[in-house]
């Protein structure tokens, strides 16, 4: 259940954040994601969480993407997700990837 609105200027402010050129951007945003977790509706985390694990998929800042993994871990809590709207993460480079960030996606990509 939603516990206040979220406006559609705050979710394109919050997208073009996530998708920032630069990495410290991404990161700050993707915990500005988290701090909002209870307000978004099944359309904004799907959304939310689409362009997240697209970011993810192709981030080199190691920070910025724990902060994007966290923040769909934290999406994930909503109930709303399924597997396929994460599908961008099975992309991730798992050889440059450290393990504890691994597993995080593993995490997400297999929730059973």
């Amino acid at each position: 259940m939603r516990n206040m609105a979220v406006s559609a200027q705050w979710i394109l402010l919050l997208v073009r954040g996530l998708v920032s050129g630069e990495s410290a951007q991404r990161e700050r945003y993707a915990d500005t994601v988290v701090d909002l977790v209870g307000s978004y509706s099944r359309a904004e985390v799907i959304t939310l969480a689409g362009v997240i694990s697209a970011v993810a998929a192709v981030e080199e800042d190691m920070d910025a993407l724990e902060a994007e993994l966290s923040a769909l871990l934290n999406l994930g809590g909503s109930g709303f997700l399924r597997t396929e709207h994460l599908a961008c993460l099975e992309q991730i480079d798992r050889a440059h990837t450290p393990g504890v960030l691994l597993e995080y996606v593993d995490d997400l990509l297999d929730p059973g």
